[in-house]
């Protein structure tokens, strides 16, 4: 099967399938718009599409590049036209070739790269601009590299054979701008007293922030010193069934008018009880989280969704079912994901493993999407659970933390991905908040069994929520591998979760 190829010690070539939506995929077309949605910039430019690749044992750059690939995606996916050797003192050199002639630059050029599994090393026109593990949402001023004309950006990435991913795997583009360029915005929200506060990263401390509410009714704030307290009156929560945003734009004093342009919502979510009962609450009302549990590579993609039209396919088809959370298992995805998971009213509940090396740099990228209501940080026996438990707490906000190893679990909520292997009490039962994985293998006679039998007694001795087997697994997928049909009827599932 498919997914037994993950069992086995070393990696062997993954089977060559394309799902329905990458067949008429457009390589020049990938993310150029939009590459980061949640902070948005006018002035951006895509790397992503043909390029060209070598394969030898030496980190040294080639003299010639022989091979046809395409980027931002994987090593021996697909979409990338690429197979690996799985001997592990290989390099694969991708080089990509453009020009900025047509491309409205400004004073400083920054290269980002959304996401890059592995070793790798980059060079920007012969010079060394990075050395790099397993990071996300990298970026790196090259105002003093960059040409007006001809560019070559090669993308050395190191073989490792006992790793299912390797290589670029999101967006890859530059960014413009001024002098005083805004760095980074940050999204303070109290519900309480109903107030956003808004902190600029920028030499320039003069500005002003427009709000545009979710009803169109846009408003002008100036500030000074680089932060913004504003209030709001007649708040428009997001939840799950009404999923209503804020836009916002923040504009800075000066010569250059740098600005940049995001979206934010009202909402806090947070374990908690409601008449003695543990439950998971949304702006601090009860609501049950029935998700669906994604523990699938795409075989076209392997690390992400072939087009934005399979995630919008992908989305209304889970919404329609009527699950609220999908649980990411095997990897990290790219901004447009968890954006437009959020815009459809989907919650993400997020699995990462442990590493130390790149913990902060994985934990600041997952904090930057408020779909993202739970981080499960897998670590090793030998890790402290409650060490690892207190630095994610100090580094994330409004998201369920939990920690857990083979044999056991801490945190804000626990997940029982096998019950009788994680809790071995005389009830059999967690005394504290937890989620089920149930597993019935495409059997919904047992699912209609566990929702009229199980579900409110289970709901009543402390689980918030369920994560039903799977998206595209083998043996107990909603779809099928390849997407191209779903095995069970949408109308009986969302009958028998309602």
């Amino acid at each position: 099967m498919f997914f037994d190829i993950f069992k086995k010690k070393k990696c062997i070539e993954l089977p060559y399938e394309y799902t329905n939506f990458s067949k008429a995929y457009d390589y020049n077309h990938v993310f150029i718009y939009t590459p980061n949605p949640i902070t948005q910039r006018d002035y951006v430019y895509s790397i992503n599409g043909l390029s060209h690749m070598t394969i030898n044992d030496s980190k040294l750059l080639p003299s010639e590049y022989k091979e046809t690939v395409f980027i931002p995606f994987p090593i021996g996916s697909i979409l990338s036209n690429t197979k690996r050797t799985y001997k592990d003192n290989n390099y694969y050199h991708i080089r990509r070739e453009f020009s900025l002639k047509d491309f409205e630059r400004k004073d400083r050029v920054f290269l980002r790269l959304m996401k890059i599994e592995g070793e790798f090393i980059l060079h920007l026109n012969g010079v060394n601009i990075y050395e790099g593990i397993d990071l996300l949402d990298l970026e790196i001023e090259v105002t003093d590299v960059i040409n007006r004309e001809i560019n070559e950006l090669v993308i050395s990435i190191k073989e490792n054979s006992k790793r299912a991913i390797i290589g670029p795997s999101g967006p890859i583009y530059l960014e413009t701008s001024g002098l005083s360029r805004i760095n980074k915005v940050s999204i303070t929200k109290d519900l309480d007293e109903k107030t956003i506060s808004f902190n600029i990263d920028s030499d320039i401390e003069k500005g002003y922030i427009e709000i545009t509410s979710p009803s169109s009714i846009t408003k002008k704030y100036e500030f000074e010193g680089n932060t913004c307290l504003i209030q709001l009156r007649d708040l428009a929560y997001w939840d799950i069934d009404r999923p209503f945003f804020y836009q916002y734009k923040v504009i800075m004093d000066g010569d250059n008018r740098e600005y940049i342009r995001g979206v934010f919502h009202i909402s806090e979510f947070r374990m908690g009880k409601s008449q003695g009962i543990d439950c998971f609450k949304i702006n601090d009302s009860p609501y049950p989280i029935k998700g669906i549990l994604d523990d699938y590579y795409y075989s076209d993609g392997l690390t992400m969704p072939s087009s934005e039209d399979f995630i919008l396919q992908l989305f209304k088809t889970v919404k329609d079912c009527g699950f609220n959370t999908i649980r990411k298992t095997n990897y990290i995805d790219i901004p447009s994901y968890y954006y437009k998971a959020i815009t459809f009213g989907l919650l993400i509940a997020q699995d990462i493993t442990y590493n130390n090396s790149t913990f902060v740099n994985t934990l600041n990228y997952l904090n930057k999407f408020d779909s993202i209501i739970m981080i499960n940080i897998k670590v090793d026996k030998n890790t402290d659970l409650v060490e690892v438990y207190d630095e994610a707490k100090k580094l994330t906000e409004n998201k369920v933390i939990v920690v857990s190893n083979s044999k056991d679990s801490y945190g804000d909520a626990q997940i029982l991905d096998n019950k009788e292997k994680l809790y071995k009490t005389k009830s059999k039962k967690p005394n504290n908040p937890y989620f089920q994985t149930l597993s019935f293998n495409r059997d919904i006679n047992r699912l209609k069994e566990f929702m009229e039998d199980e579900y409110i007694p289970s709901s009543l001795s402390s689980m918030v929520g369920f994560f039903l087997k799977s998206v595209n697994g083998v043996e107990d997928g909603l779809f099928n591998q390849n997407y191209s049909k779903i095995r069970v009827k949408i109308e009986t599932i969302r009958n028998i979760i309602k």
